[in-house]
């Protein structure tokens, strides 16, 4: 599983780690990819519309990818998880947890 939570670089090592993945699974015609997104994507928080965008970008990106690998035997999907409590989730003020 690959994850991403910025735009940045880490969306170029997201593709090319697919695609690395996709080398092996294409081989035998079929194999699965899971990508890491959040229901943020599908809400669009106002506290944190630059995490929205990224992870509503990972689930572009996972529509794409799995209408072109069909014919490949590969299935694509995406996770979209809420609210987790973590260290860094912690930092979030209470408006974001009840908007999870």
């Amino acid at each position: 599983m690959v994850k991403t939570s910025a735009i940045s670089i880490r969306d170029v090592r997201h593709r090319y780690g697919e695609r690395e993945a996709l080398r092996l699974m294409s081989r035998n015609n079929r194999g699965a990819i899971i990508n890491l997104s959040s229901v943020a994507a599908l809400a669009g928080l106002e506290a944190v519309p630059h995490y929205s965008a990224a992870k509503g970008g990972i689930l572009a990106f996972t529509r794409a990818v799995a209408k072109e690998l069909a014919v490949q035997g590969v299935r694509v999907n995406a996770v979209a998880p809420g609210f987790i409590e973590t260290p860094t989730a912690g930092m979030q003020g209470q408006d974001v947890r009840r908007a999870l």
